[in-house]
């Protein structure tokens, strides 16, 4: 159980840089205008936003406070890009 929590929270980058490669396939089913694509591609990157915030979680009660503001920073950065494209 370690070792799988330690993989999916050990580093920090690692859920933002599942999200920035899950963002094209969000942005390409948006263009696309496909219905099960354009799930896909919603579902990839809000999955992707919710690793993010729980990493967010875990890295504040671990005290990593550079950590969590860069992350918290990528979140709204996030945020305001899915804004402006809707």
């Amino acid at each position: 159980m370690k070792k799988l929590f330690n993989f999916f929270y050990g580093n920090w980058f690692k859920p933002i840089m599942f999200n920035i490669l899950a963002a094209p396939a969000y942005l390409v089913s948006i263009s696309i205008g496909s219905d099960p694509l354009e799930a896909f591609g919603t579902m990839l990157f809000l999955l992707g936003l919710i690793w993010i915030v729980t990493s967010l979680v875990v890295q504040l009660f671990k005290r990593q406070w550079r950590n969590s503001f860069y992350t918290l920073l990528f979140i709204f950065i996030a945020i305001m890009i899915i804004a402006m494209l809707h």
